[in-house]
């Protein structure tokens, strides 16, 4: 249990580190968040599908968003997808 529950710690560090030096995919404040969501969780399965749903929402949200106008270069916040896949 314990070890499971340090591997989700350690794959929240890599997101971090590899956001911070790949670029602007995400935001700190996204990072601080999902660090907050990482502790909140109970084990390393609950954090990884509440992760790939965070990521679906957003992903299906900026299709959408691709659909309906045709400009690139638009942000989009992590942040409610992150508390959808965590909630849900």
């Amino acid at each position: 249990m314990l070890v499971a529950s340090f591997y989700k710690y350690q794959v929240a560090l890599v997101l971090m580190v590899s956001a911070l030096l790949i670029g602007n995919w995400i935001g700190a404040g996204d990072l601080k968040l999902l660090m907050v969501l990482t502790l909140l969780t109970s084990n390393y399965q609950d954090w990884i599908f509440a992760l790939i749903r965070s990521l679906l929402f957003a992903g299906l949200f900026a299709f959408g968003k691709l659909l309906r106008r045709r400009e690139n270069g638009e942000l989009i916040a992590m942040a409610p997808f992150l508390f959808l896949g965590f909630i849900f």
